[in-house]
């Protein structure tokens, strides 16, 4: 999985993991009332995702 995901971004595991890991999605709970947040994914984030075949924000 590594290896292919090197390959297919075209960077580096190092670069990739630590390109990504700002990238998390949170749900609250308010009074019953379900809240999302998704990350601002800036245009070199996106063209790695893209790139992996990823969908942003999921």
């Amino acid at each position: 999985m590594a290896w292919h995901l090197q390959w297919a971004g075209g960077i580096s595991i190092r670069k990739l993991v630590q390109t990504l890991r700002p990238l998390r999605t949170v749900t609250i709970d308010v009074n019953g009332h379900e809240l999302t947040a998704a990350p601002a994914i800036d245009a070199v984030t996106q063209d790695i995702l893209d790139k992996i075949n990823a969908p942003a924000g999921h």
